[in-house]
């Protein structure tokens, strides 16, 4: 049986992380959220808009468990005081956006580019093209259509 951790979340965060521009989910390290963060491990995430039935599959969204790290942020949701949190990587989505197929850990070949300065005096200005012999990278990659990300 899969350790799922469930977060309900207001719609313009739970958009931003589908739409791949929110990285990071803050939840205050009250105790509510130590008791069931603190020291354990998931396989996934379901983040929710709202709290949506059980069969709306369109407010629901699962994620790879990748973990978290405690950090202090200011945040207008926080009242606008330093506040200790749990910073939850949700950036890895747990199936293919491309075929809904299951991602896993797996390897892909990454780019490599050469470049070299436009001006004799100044190499703050280059211009670059993708080149060389590419590098092996970790990533998480669909089992079905081999669509990666890392």
């Amino acid at each position: 049986m899969k350790r799922i951790l469930f977060i309900p979340l207001k719609a313009q965060y739970f958009d931003a992380i589908v739409a791949g521009t929110k990285l990071l989910e803050f939840r205050a390290a009250t105790p509510y959220w130590v008791k069931r963060i603190e020291g354990r491990t998931f396989d996934l995430i379901e983040i929710t808009k709202g709290y949506p039935g059980l069969g709306d599959t369109i407010r629901r969204n699962r994620r790879v468990w990748r973990g978290y790290v405690r950090d202090t942020i200011t945040h207008e949701h926080f009242g606008n005081v330093p506040t200790d949190v749990f910073a939850i990587d949700v950036s890895i989505p747990a199936s293919c956006p491309k075929c809904q197929g299951a991602m896993r850990i797996g390897k892909a070949m990454g780019q490599t580019f050469t470049g070299i300065g436009d001006f004799h005096d100044n190499d703050a200005v280059c211009t670059m093209s993708a080149g060389g012999p590419g590098a092996l990278i970790d990533c998480y990659k669909c089992e079905a259509c081999g669509w990666s990300i890392s």
